[in-house]
């Protein structure tokens, strides 16, 4: 405590400091002059404490400079002349160690961290202080002079085959010419501008600013539209969410109705909580405090909602993650402050969020995991770590789910390259859906407006996301206005439920993002409708794909008062057959409950063809097909005088049938309903 006391005077107050044999200046810069100044003083009045502050406060000031390795020789090499400090000065020793092993080395003092490295390996220090001499020449794109100090020191870390390996593999790589561009002053300041966020839909993207006209003073977030591939002046999003708080967001659903923000406000129950906001129709919300077990009293932040949104996945240095409890802003740890912080994962459950589940040894590490980013694929995930190999200090890296039912099995990370990792902390990476590009931040860049600017970069193949589909489109009732609702989508092969957004409460626009391979339905539910659906089949796609879908939701008034028909979409039957498929299961379960509800009425099942085939056969096989539906319902308690069924055959085409689409909207069961 007593040395602690020292350095904290004489860093702190800088003062010049007079002991009783003479009075010695402890505030200039070293030079040679001070340096044999200092030397003569501590040997003149060893082992007296005003030499001992001597030494310490020349330690200290050179540490300052970001020369500890130098600070670590002086005091070992006059640690003989205080014999009665001998504990003390192995403290300060160990102390100053850790921060070397946080400064880039220099290249005159590389020979005081090779000693180093030679003494403690294969520690996990000595490996940290590889990376530091390797940083000058990764910062100067010396690729060659980096391996080779990879090379030198392999030997010596024979349990750090594979990251030495790896490290030397990402210097060979060839250089892609990737792609950056400043994101241009309708987003950038001269202020700062961090945490790119954009929705899904590439229309809005959503950062953190300080000290921007229009803002509260602090840290607010901001948001800019992009018109005809033109990103518009950022506006603040304003309150609830902005106030005289710090506000930093962390992301956005894919629906692009819920924002995912971090910070210490009232109510927090750590240093660090994750909070949410949801859009209504007159804006944004005000933002929600998730409760345990998310957050706890410890750093939690990083919040992000699964395509799905039934998986929120975070970061946290709480305790029982992978390897040592060491808290975020610990200095020094790992070369570093950012402590151990793990990636965790809290299902969606009818009790609100479960216990957390920490993503496992492959991703996490005994040292730091942050700034996640789950891809609208539902499978790839980009983090930042200082703990896999790479450049030092946090690196972004790629891994993807293998296993659809574990949120524990991972594909080995992969780091992404020396065009967009640097020997500094590099996070906050967010990939758009196609995965042509990558948004982050950077600061005091040459073409840059001034402290942290906004950049977008392309990627490289390895970099990029699994291939998905996206299903998007407005929800409008008969009127052609806009409706707020739940859009739920479901695998058709099981009935399971596998995901749930919400259309935009303001313009009806939805956007789903799926993965290929699988055959879906998906509805749109809201009180007072019939919850309208339809299905898309992508099995058989292997490339990104968009389709454009309008939900067309009927309010149950018009059903019961106007007699309208609504088509059942998602019942299906073989060619040529009237066995309802299994696939058809979820959508007579909804129809069921819709005749629970509407008592009163009876219900009219309306069996519809193509025009293939004779007038005749379209005609029983379409009645069939309604009987089949009807059969289901009164198995399932509906009373059989309530239903009505009818067979139209090709007589009521809802399209021409003069294209396979076509022939396939006049495939089709409707309801409607009568007194």
């Amino acid at each position: 405590m007593k040395i602690i006391l020292v350095i904290n005077f004489v860093i702190i107050f800088c003062s010049i400091t007079a002991f009783s044999q003479r009075s010695i200046n402890l505030r200039r810069d070293i030079t040679s002059e001070v340096a044999a100044e200092y030397d003569e003083y501590i040997k003149k009045y060893a082992p007296a404490d005003s030499a001992f502050n001597v030494l310490i406060a020349w330690a200290n000031r050179l540490y300052l400079q970001r020369r500890a390795a130098v600070s670590i020789y002086l005091v070992e090499y006059y640690k003989p002349l205080f014999p009665d400090k001998d504990s003390l000065l192995l403290n300060e020793v160990h102390r100053l160690e850790q921060v070397m092993i946080a400064q880039s080395a220099m290249p005159d003092i590389i020979p005081l961290y090779s000693n180093y490295i030679k003494n403690r390996a294969p520690s996990n220090d000595a490996f940290f202080a590889v990376q530091r001499i390797a940083d000058y020449y990764i910062q100067r794109q010396l690729w060659d002079s980096a391996e080779f100090v990879y090379d030198t020191y392999k030997p010596l870390f024979p349990n750090y085959k594979h990251i030495f390996e790896s490290t030397i593999g990402l210097f060979k790589a060839k250089l892609e010419g990737l792609k950056v561009e400043n994101l241009g002053n309708m987003i950038n300041t001269p202020g700062s501008e961090w945490d790119p966020t954009p929705t899904p839909d590439g229309r809005y993207l959503y950062f953190s600013a300080d000290h921007r006209r229009g803002g509260n003073g602090n840290s607010d977030i901001w948001v800019s539209e992009k018109i005809d591939g033109v990103w518009q002046k950022s506006v603040n999003i304003g309150k609830p969410i902005n106030g005289i708080r710090d506000e930093t967001v962390d992301n956005v659903s894919v629906d692009g109705n819920t924002l995912l923000i971090s910070g210490n406000f009232d109510g927090s129950y750590g240093e660090f909580d994750i909070y949410l906001a949801e859009k209504d129709s007159n804006g944004w919300g005000d933002i929600y405090h998730l409760p345990a077990p998310v957050n706890t009293e410890y750093h939690d932040e990083s919040g992000c909602l699964s395509p799905d949104g039934k998986a929120l996945i975070f970061s946290s240095d709480r305790p029982g993650g992978i390897g040592p409890h060491v808290p975020m802003n610990s200095r020094f740890y790992g070369g570093g402050i950012m402590g151990n912080m793990d990636l965790y994962v809290s299902l969606e459950t009818d009790n609100g969020w479960s216990e957390p589940i920490n993503l496992g040894p492959t991703i996490n590490t005994p040292y730091a995991e942050r700034a996640v980013y789950l891809h609208p694929d539902g499978k790839t995930l980009y983090f930042s770590s200082n703990g896999h190999y790479g450049f030092g200090r946090l690196d972004v890296y790629k891994t993807v789910r293998l296993n659809d039912t574990s949120w524990t099995d991972w594909s080995a990370p992969v780091n992404l390259g020396k065009e967009i990792n640097t020997v500094n902390d590099d996070w906050g990476y967010v990939v758009d859906l196609e995965g042509e590009f990558a948004y982050f931040s950077k600061e005091n860049d040459i073409d840059g407006f001034g402290g942290w600017d906004l950049y977008s970069i392309s990627l490289p193949e390895s970099a990029k996301p699994q291939p998905l589909a996206v299903i998007r489109g407005r929800v409008i009732d008969s009127t052609g206005k806009p409706i707020a609702c739940n859009i739920v989508w479901e695998d058709l092969s099981t009935g399971n439920k596998v995901g749930h957004l919400k259309s935009d409460p303001r313009d009806g626009f939805y956007f789903i993002t799926l993965p290929l391979g699988m055959n879906y339905g998906y509805y749109a539910e809201r009180f007072g409708y019939y919850p309208t659906s339809n299905s898309v089949d992508l099995r058989q796609f292997k490339n990104d794909t968009t389709i454009y879908k309008d939900i067309l939701m009927t309010s149950i008034r018009d059903l019961q008062e106007r007699g309208v028909n609504i088509r059942i979409n998602n019942i299906f039957f073989d060619f040529d057959k009237s066995v309802l498929k299994e696939e058809s299961l979820p959508e007579l379960k909804r129809l069921l409950d819709f005749a629970n509800k509407v008592k009163n009425f009876k219900i009219i099942i309306e069996g519809h063809t193509d025009s293939e085939g004779t007038n005749d056969h379209n005609k029983i096989l379409s009645l069939k097909r309604a009987e089949a539906v009807a059969n289901y319902l009164t198995k399932n308690g509906i009373d059989n005088s309530r239903i009505i069924t009818e067979g139209y055959g090709s007589e009521r085409p809802y399209a021409p049938n003069d294209t396979a689409e076509n022939k396939s909207l006049n495939r089709r069961v409707e309801v409607r309903l009568v007194k």
